[in-house]
């Protein structure tokens, strides 16, 4: 069985409105199961380019979704406009660790581009990361019991084989 983490995967249902509100949703429960105890802050908009923040391991969380899921290419351009929003709310958001938790994976040039906007303001590429749908496939089988049954998981998850 593999996650495919597309608008047939996911659904959105309250207080989720839309595909990536349900994208967010999904990736906030698993980093919770995955981190157990630890405090992921889900912000809404404006959220100046961090969806999930870790506030006490200063790690700031963007989630891309793209409704063809893991079929999909994630779109750079969004990533990299989040990512400047993100280095200009730093001060009031101050992350050591950038995560775009993406349900596609991005193109290799995607991710220069990404890079790229991170180091034009001297920002090392090692506080950027990218958690693509291999990533989310691994914390579904994982939790695959809280995926089946967690009301918090469950309601957002489809599988298909």
């Amino acid at each position: 069985m593999r996650y495919n983490f597309s608008a047939e995967f996911l659904k959105v249902e309250p207080p989720d409105t839309t595909f990536g509100d349900a994208w967010e949703s999904l990736c906030h429960s698993l980093l919770a199961k995955e981190f157990y105890g630890v405090n992921f802050q889900r912000l809404r908009a404006p959220d100046g380019g961090i969806d999930i923040y870790v506030k006490q391991k200063k790690h700031a969380y963007q989630c891309k979704a793209s409704e063809r899921g893991a079929a999909g290419t994630a779109d750079a351009r969004s990533a990299m406009a989040s990512l400047e929003a993100a280095i200009v709310s730093r001060q009031e958001l101050p992350w050591k660790k950038y995560s775009v938790a993406s349900n596609a994976d991005f193109t290799a040039a995607g991710i220069r581009q990404v890079e790229t906007a991170l180091t034009a303001h001297s920002l090392d590429k090692s506080t950027l990361e990218f958690l693509g749908p291999n990533y989310w496939h691994d914390l579904c089988v994982k939790y695959s019991k809280a995926v089946g049954s967690d009301s918090t998981i469950a309601s957002h998850c489809r599988s298909w084989t």
